[in-house]
């Protein structure tokens, strides 16, 4: 089944690009996929960790392996990533990826009832790794061909709302494991994957790399080829930014807990609940709220979304906000500087993914995202080597930290501003109406 004509991007909204039926398969199967992959981080690092609070403090030595054994095999690997992507059936890759971590799933499950060591499990993280490391590349190179062209922002606008349903099941996998323990939580996050993997299997588009990334049926439209330059541009955008954000979070939470005054909320706390800690969470829900109108921006009002320099700015903006609010005490100050770092992230992430879908050369797609996906993974790991033992947060603390990260995303962004010089002016793809182009005859 080819991918239907494209539609006006300026009509219908989200609903428009609902109405491929086989992405909408993906997407459903990856808000399902998602909510149970956190069920499994969360039961993964309870385990890990045990119960004894080690699981919401600081990142320890153990957790510190998990993270590493999670990220490492996509990083050693990437060309090999790229190479399957680019050469086989996306399709295959994306269903038996998903079937693969339900397996692992209940692998870890069993392991842990039958008392085998921590450091066994890890093989079974390192394994689950690469299959998100596989599954990653393979679902951004598959959108472009669910969708036209002129829906890409949508399409991944999309897939991060299964991210932030995916935030807000967090929240339940906490509680679960809280209750009835880690079985739960493994059984919860296999039906996810098994659940994705169904949909999936359901896709009937075919999904074999083809020029321009797109099914053989299917017309395909001229479109200019980017530079080196901007592509590298691109990611190595989405990398800093992957570096920053990872730095962010450890800095955020000293300083929620620290400097801003959660108080307002104990009255609508139970005794046994911290206002400290619900007020951090309260805090985080406004920074996925923000994410989600990010998102609803990037798909509803297509001609934002298609500037070239929306994600250069929109880092300053997150820059701005995060410096502002190493600065801040007041909670609905706090609550505000959140919503707008939550909002420019999303029109950071969005547009990137989709101007590289559109952009980049079908066949290619794997080996772009494959190596994005590594670059991204080892700036993690930087962030989080930087953050290990707390030092930074002992000798400068939270205030000033979080202002020296902003004022660093700031002169990130001026960096890649004055790099790209005229590159960032005007829109790239097009945000008019298409008219459809007829079949060639065979």
């Amino acid at each position: 089944m080819a991918v239907p004509p494209s539609t006006d991007s300026r009509s219908g909204g989200l609903r428009a690009t609902l109405r491929h039926g086989d992405f909408t398969k993906l997407w459903l199967g990856q808000i399902v996929s998602s909510s149970g992959d956190r069920f499994y981080q969360f039961a993964l690092l309870h385990l890990f960790l045990g119960s004894t609070g080690g699981f919401m403090g600081s990142f320890g030595r153990d957790a510190a392996r998990v993270v590493f054994c999670g990220m490492i095999l996509p990083v050693v690997l990437a060309p090999w990533i790229g190479h399957q992507v680019d050469t086989h059936d996306r399709r295959k890759i994306l269903l038996w990826a998903e079937a693969g971590r339900g397996l692992i799933a209940l692998l870890l499950l069993l392991a842990w009832a039958a008392g085998l060591p921590l450091s066994f499990l890890l093989i079974f993280v390192a394994a689950s790794g690469l299959l998100t490391g596989l599954f990653i590349p393979a679902r951004q190179a598959a959108l472009p061909m669910l969708v036209p062209r002129d829906h890409l922002v949508r399409g991944n606008a999309l897939m991060t709302f299964a991210g932030i349903a995916a935030e807000l099941a967090g929240a339940t996998a906490g509680l679960a494991i809280a209750l009835v323990g880690e079985s739960f939580s493994f059984l919860a996050a296999a039906l996810g994957y098994a659940f994705s993997t169904v949909m999936i299997f359901r896709i009937r588009t075919q999904l074999l790399p083809t020029p321009a990334g797109h099914p053989a049926d299917e017309p395909e439209t001229p479109i200019a080829q980017p530079t080196l330059f901007t592509v590298r541009l691109l990611v190595w955008l989405t990398v800093a930014f992957t570096f920053v954000t990872g730095l962010f979070l450890p800095f955020f939470a000293q300083h929620a807990a620290v400097e801003i005054d959660s108080s307002w909320l104990k009255p609508w706390l139970s005794q046994r609940t911290d206002a400290t800690f619900a007020g951090l969470v309260v805090l985080l829900g406004v920074t996925g709220i923000g994410l989600f109108a990010g998102m609803l921006t990037a798909g509803k009002i297509p001609r934002i979304a298609h500037q070239r320099a929306l994600p250069v700015l929109m880092l300053a903006v997150w820059g701005a906000a995060t410096w502002k609010l190493g600065a801040t005490t007041a909670y609905a100050s706090a609550c505000v500087l959140c919503f707008f770092a939550g909002c420019a992230t999303g029109l950071i992430t969005i547009p990137a993914d989709a101007r590289l879908q559109h952009e980049v050369a079908g066949e290619r797609h794997g080996r772009v995202f494959a190596r994005r996906l590594a670059l991204s993974n080892i700036a993690f790991l930087a962030g989080l080597a930087l953050n290990l033992n707390g030092q930074l947060l002992r000798t400068f603390g939270s205030e000033t930290m979080l202002k020296y990260l902003g004022l660093f995303s700031i002169v990130l962004a001026l960096g890649f501003w004055f790099a790209a010089g005229k590159r960032l002016r005007g829109c790239w793809g097009s945000t008019a109406v298409e008219v459809p182009v007829p079949l060639s005859p065979r």
